[in-house]
């Protein structure tokens, strides 16, 4: 039985149907949903200009 996914997302073009999808798989299987988005650190520069 599946207690519990993990949606890792970019949140692309495509994000919001995935999303939807993943809902329905979960409410299916009655599991918890994760969602997590992540980006890399932000280089020297980057952060020398904020």
């Amino acid at each position: 039985m599946i207690r519990s996914m993990l949606y890792a997302t970019d949140l692309g073009l495509y994000a919001p149907l995935v999303m939807q999808h993943a809902l329905a798989m979960a409410r299916t299987f009655n599991a918890d949903l994760y969602v997590v988005h992540a980006v890399e650190p932000m280089g020297l520069f980057a952060e020398s200009v904020l």
